[in-house]
């Protein structure tokens, strides 16, 4: 087993007073007053409003680790804070999204700067946050505090570990084994202050003890930021009474309030000038009614002939084009729905019509889709299916146009597309369905319609 210690036993303590007639620096209260995400329809970045950022804050949002990224582009601050926050002293920094963050509620953090501090300049310590290295304990690189810290190694560091106070001097955070190398945890003194010597285990998973610290932390001895003690190193050191250097927002992206009621009518706007009617036109000259002939004597009725067989159509006749619509009234969002005669179902093959002719009887011409997206401007996708024997979703019928596209206009509470088809010929009595989803939100219903048309000559 590894075992390592040094430090000095039953040495004399040195009592070294604080600075009482000084006044030790503020840290800056940092307030997140609104949160802003942008565009509200599909956000990519977040504007923060608040105050005591400092010149480079930190932003974290749910559990995405590492920080925000704060976006070269801030020209989305340079506009007035909104109400009702007053612009006289608002900060703001905009911060980048990662890719398809869903909708939901997160709680976001902000941390401002937190200056370089320690006994010598702040007085005693109220919080410590330290960095996880995994060294070993060494007096010539660790902060001895004259003698007073004890350090020992009993295994080789691992990571993750876990770090707690021994005698409950103080509470941790994270308090579980999740503390992986060159990330930090933060050590509260217990009742607000720290004891004279607060006592430190790093464990592994296993809750086997690989290194034991002893801390001096009454400030009669030095303790500053950057000190090594073991495998932790001082990052942050918050003295009593300080601000507080992080705020956190809940924020919520994503969310729909309920529809408002319907305004009122605007009002109708004149009616133009009728315009003048024009003249008529010159009416042609009626011709001339012949006499009309004598009217020649009906001759004998002949005998009735054999019935004759079933007439051949003329060359180039079938059974013409013909329509098919489907539709639906329930709701279609981003994972899409196949629609059929008045229902709808997320295959193909639960709402598809059947088509009564043969293979190569019919081909598809023409497909045209309309939608109801409400208040709220929605665009999608439309595209027709025929039914696929290795899959009840169906197989799509592919347009030299691509997909019929639904784009949302502002304003209307429809939209509509249409695709034209190019030898697209049909199975032996191949089935119909048409899939449609949004890009995002919800439409409220759909129909659609598809021309056939015979290839029998």
């Amino acid at each position: 087993m590894l075992r390592r210690e040094y430090g000095v036993v039953g040495s004399l303590s040195l009592l070294v007073l604080s600075i009482l007639l000084g006044v030790s620096p503020a840290i800056a209260e940092v307030h997140i007053f609104e949160v802003q995400a942008v565009p509200p329809e599909d956000p990519q970045v977040l504007v923060i409003y608040g105050t005591d950022f400092g010149p480079d804050p930190v932003v974290f949002i749910g559990t995405q680790v590492p920080a925000l990224t704060i976006a070269v582009d801030q020209s989305l601050c340079s506009t007035s804070a909104p109400p009702p926050l007053d612009s006289n002293g608002i900060e703001c920094v905009v911060a980048e999204l990662p890719l398809d963050t869903p909708a939901g509620d997160y709680l976001l953090w902000l941390e401002g700067e937190v200056p370089l501090a320690g006994c010598e300049t702040d007085g005693k310590p109220l919080a410590l946050t330290f960095e996880y290295t995994g060294g070993l304990c060494d007096p010539l690189l660790d902060n001895t505090q004259d003698g007073k810290f004890k350090c020992s190694d009993f295994a080789t560091p691992v990571s993750p570990v876990q770090v707690v106070c021994d005698d409950g001097d103080c509470s941790v955070e994270p308090g579980d084994a999740s503390v992986l190398l060159f990330t930090t945890v933060t050590l509260t003194g217990s009742g607000g202050k720290f004891p004279s010597h607060t006592d430190i285990q790093i464990l592994d998973g296993s809750s086997g003890l690989l290194q034991d610290l002893e801390i001096h932390t009454s400030c009669s001895k030095p303790l500053e930021v950057g000190d090594r003690f073991g495998s932790l190193v001082l990052r942050e050191f918050i003295p009593i009474g300080a601000a507080a250097t992080s705020a956190h927002y809940d924020l919520t992206i994503g969310a729909v309030g309920p529809e408002g009621p319907q305004g009122g009518q605007g009002v109708q706007g004149k009616i133009g000038v009728t315009g003048g009617q024009g003249d008529q036109g010159v009416q042609g000259k009626i011709g001339v009614t012949g006499d009309q002939g004598v009217q020649g004597k009906i001759g004998p009725k002949g005998e009735t002939g054999e019935p004759g067989g079933p007439g051949e159509p003329p060359a180039g006749v079938g059974i013409g084009s013909g329509l098919l619509c489907f539709s639906t009234d329930q709701t279609i969002g981003t994972q899409g729905k196949y629609m059929g005669l008045g229902n709808q179902a997320g295959t193909h093959d639960g709402v598809s019509v059947i088509l009564p002719f043969a293979v190569g009887e019919s081909r598809v011409y023409k497909l045209a889709v309309k939608v109801s997206k409400g208040n709220n401007p929605r665009s999608g996708t439309a595209q027709l299916f025929k039914d696929d024997p290795l899959s009840d979703a169906g197989q799509p019928i592919v347009s030299e146009q691509g997909l019929c596209r639904l784009d949302g206009v502002p304003g209307r509470r429809t939209t509509t597309c249409m695709l034209m088809y190019e030898n697209e010929v049909l199975g032996d009595k191949d089935s119909l369905s048409v899939f449609v989803q949004t890009d995002s939100g919800s439409f409220e219903a759909a129909t659609a319609c598809v021309v056939l048309e015979s290839t029998t000559p």
